[in-house]
């Protein structure tokens, strides 16, 4: 079947929202046009745009006219969860959701330009590196050309002054040899006499700290005995077996055994000065080392001199060849060209295409930074410390201010709710949360103190107050209410203070033309201008009178 809604909102719009499951129907008219029924979910989308709330919203303030429901039972996160789906919030969640797949595009765009500028950067670099190596190279190039060129020429005059010198050089190393030679014979003699005496001495000081150890055990034992002795005197008898203590006899051992101890340490002091006054082991490693660094010495130097012998003798030999080689060697220097000629030319241009490329990431990546930092504002403006805390915030005061004008009203004694949406940890830190506190003359109590009667005013207050907010916040002013067993569960004054609510609040708002409120009972009827009376038969619900 189809459910037909009739409700004119304000002058010169009448609505019509016609609503079935079989058949599936969703069709929607404004003054007799219809504005959608092809597909429900647009249909959905145009009544919401038209009336200014979601179906979600719709659906909470329904709630909120049912006795039903309760909103003071429900935990911190479903309380927070109804407020957030009255304020339509999720809009924010969503916006930032989708901020936030633009930041991890934009994010990955400006992540890969990076890597490409840092690859171009490091390609930069190295080519700048080969440019200063191909240009020193370049340069190194013709300094030694011309050098080699200029070498050859002096050469040329020099051979006949360097034949003297080499043949002269020659006969000095030969005579530096044979000195070398005596030199190592006598230093070696010299090196065993001292490597032995030092080998004595090493042996004499091993002997010292043996008897050094040995007196230091001998003291330690001695040190021992005395304790004994003294421990002997603090007891009358034997604690092992039991006889009578000679206190003077352990006195006179006591002092024996203080003389030996004094006799131990003069012995072991004297063995101390002893090695003091001698040289320690690496003075004597450090002797043995520069005796063998002294040989190695002279063993170089023979092996220079002897090496040098060669060399000369090499040149000496080679020299009327290398006349011959010059006069080659000029002519085909004097023929040679740059090789790094073409390598700098073109590491330039690869450096110059390189810096143009930058110059443009480098305006790609001041784009998309200012891009990103202006989605991480908006991120931040759409996340739960942003609009949507400030919204929540707000509607939550406004909450607070509903329920506790209501309360007075219910209520002749002085019973308040507070809503908060902050709290404080342990460490003294404020966090986004949401609770609820009852006080009753200033003291918080619990929602269970209340009789049923008194809770059910509570919860008419809360439910009131939330339907106040929707209706606050709807784009429409609907000139009608409905309030289904509201009442239910309140004694008579309970509804005739609710009663008095009613009318101080609709009192206030003129474009309410009807309020409609449906209770099961008889006495609460008297109370109101007019009584509509249903019943149900044969399974319709049908108005009687």
């Amino acid at each position: 079947k189809v459910l037909k809604l009739n409700q004119t909102v304000s002058p010169g719009k009448k609505y019509l929202i016609e609503r079935g499951r079989k058949p599936n129907v969703l069709r929607f008219y404004i003054n007799g046009q219809i504005q959608s029924d092809i597909d429900a979910k647009q249909t959905q989308k145009i009544i919401e745009q038209e009336f200014g709330f979601t179906f979600d919203t719709f659906l909470n303030s329904v709630y909120f006219s049912q006795n039903t429901f309760n909103f003071l039972h429900l935990n911190d996160e479903q309380k927070k969860s109804i407020l957030t789906d009255l304020l339509n919030l999720d809009v924010f969640d969503r916006a930032e959701k989708l901020v936030k797949i633009d930041l991890d595009k934009i994010n990955q765009e400006f992540s890969v330009l990076k890597t490409k500028e840092q690859i171009l950067e490091n390609t930069k670099a190295l080519q700048s590196k080969n440019l200063l190596d191909f240009q020193e190279k370049f340069r190194f190039y013709d300094e030694d050309k011309k050098n080699r060129l200029n070498l050859v020429l002096d050469e040329k005059n020099k051979i006949d002054c360097d034949l003297v010198k080499i043949k002269a050089t020659i006969e000095q190393l030969k005579q530096d040899e044979n000195a070398l030679i005596v030199k190592c014979s006598e230093h070696k003699t010299l090196s065993e006499d001292k490597i032995k005496s030092i080998g004595q001495l090493e042996d004499y000081i091993q002997g010292v700290l043996l008897q050094k150890n040995t007196f230091e055990t001998k003291l330690k034992i001695e040190r021992s005995k005395l304790v004994q002795f003294e421990n002997g005197l603090k007891h009358v008898s034997c604690p092992t077996c039991f006889q009578n203590v000679d206190k003077k006899l352990i006195d006179e051992l006591k002092y024996q055994q203080l003389n030996i101890i004094e006799g131990d340490k003069k012995q072991l002091d004297a063995i101390e000065k002893v090695l003091s006054e001698l040289p320690s082991k690496n003075i004597l490693e450090e002797k043995k080392r520069k005796i063998g660094d002294e040989e190695n010495l002279i063993q170089r130097s023979l092996s220079v001199v002897k090496n040098n012998i060669t060399l000369n003798s090499n040149n000496l030999k080679n020299l009327n060849d290398r006349l011959q080689y010059l006069d080659c060697s000029y002519n085909k220097v004097s023929l040679e060209e740059n090789p790094y000629h073409d390598s700098l030319s073109l590491t330039k241009e690869e450096i110059q295409k390189a810096v143009d490329q930058l110059s443009n990431f480098y305006l790609q990546s001041t784009i998309l930074s200012d891009k990103i930092q202006a989605l991480i504002d908006l991120k931040e403006i759409f996340g739960n410390k942003g609009i949507k805390s400030y919204v929540f915030d707000n509607v939550v005061n406004e909450l607070n201010v509903f329920v506790n004008d209501y309360l007075k009203i219910l209520f002749t004694s002085d019973i308040r709710i507070d809503f908060n949406t902050q709290s404080e940890t342990a460490k003294g830190l404020i966090k986004q949360s949401f609770s609820q506190k009852i006080f009753l003359d200033g003291n918080e109590v619990a929602l269970g103190s209340f009789s049923g009667g008194e809770e059910r005013r509570l919860i008419f207050a809360v439910n009131l107050a939330l339907s106040k907010i929707v209706s606050n916040r709807s784009t429409k002013n609907f000139n009608i209410a409905f309030f289904d067993e509201a009442f239910d569960g309140l004694d008579y004054e309970g509804k005739k203070n609710a009663y008095t609510l009613l009318v101080n609040l609709f009192a206030n708002e003129n474009h309410k033309d009807c309020v409609l409120i449906i209770d099961h009972t008889t006495e609460f009827q008297t109370m109101f201008e007019n009584v509509i009376k249903v019943e149900k038969r044969n399974g319709v619900s049908q108005i009687i009178e």
